[in-house]
């Protein structure tokens, strides 16, 4: 799974190993990292190329990767390696591109009719309509003229994390 956050930007590693198990010297060994619609290299060129390589030994290709935010849902990264003499090789690795969590909230409406000097309570619903899941929620309320907060409450409250398609309540005691 590869995950697209423009605000919270992540790098994925790709580790390839990469093994002459022939009995022969191959030369000119080029290795290509093919990346999908949506996914691009964070660094570096997409072709290495190993100009030799014994017989049984074992090279390593480390690429680095991320989304890009122009493709999401399944595809494939590609590994293609060709060299003189050798017979055509890949390896192909399903990966999932997810969209950045996308929160949303829904508020209640505070009840007007006879109020007594008790605290209303007001209530939101926070949702995460997005394709992965948000770290570190926090709900803040401003309050403008006319209303405060009730003792003891806090404007600032902690939602915890929220993973695609939960949601959570919270709420505020007012007083007007």
């Amino acid at each position: 799974e590869v995950v697209y956050d423009p605000g919270n930007e992540r790098i994925y590693q790709i580790l390839t190993y990469v093994e002459n198990n022939t009995p022969r010297l191959a030369n000119n060994v080029r290795v290509k990292l093919k990346t999908p619609k949506g996914i691009r290299l964070s660094s570096g060129h997409d072709s290495i190329l190993l100009p030799r390589m014994e017989p049984n030994e074992t090279k390593q290709i480390l690429w680095s990767i991320k989304a890009d935010g122009k493709a999401f849902g399944s595809a494939q990264i590609v590994l293609e390696v060709t060299g003189d003499d050798l017979t055509n090789n890949s390896l192909k690795h399903s990966v999932r591109i997810v969209g950045p969590p996308v929160l949303r909230g829904k508020f209640s409406s505070l009840k007007g009719g006879a109020w007594h000097g008790e605290p209303l309570k007001f209530e939101t619903t926070v949702d995460n309509t997005g394709g992965s899941t948000a770290f570190g929620v926090w709900a803040d309320i401003e309050l403008g003229p006319g209303a405060r907060l009730a003792k003891g409450d806090n404007s600032r409250k902690y939602l915890a994390d929220l993973a695609p398609g939960e949601k959570t309540s919270v709420h505020w005691w007012i007083l007007p």
